[in-house]
């Protein structure tokens, strides 16, 4: 399995199996991805970047491809 950073922020954020996660996830397919959930993605990303996401930032995460976007 290729390691993919976005699928263990929505593992762990949305307390669901890695696996389980499709390669075109997004806050419309995923059920437990609601308003509070995007709010510990966010966070999450922050820890794990080391810094503070700008609102254009925050506004753009919408699926899993957005999120890998802000890791390369």
């Amino acid at each position: 399995m290729v390691h993919n950073i976005g699928k263990e922020v929505l593992s762990f954020c949305l307390d669901i199996d890695i696996n389980e996660i499709k390669d075109d996830a997004n806050m419309y397919n995923l059920i437990e991805w609601d308003s509070l959930s995007h709010i510990k993605i966010v966070l999450e990303i922050e820890e794990r970047l080391q810094r503070e996401l700008n609102t254009e930032e925050i506004i753009e995460i919408s699926d899993l491809e957005s999120i890998n976007k802000l890791f390369t």
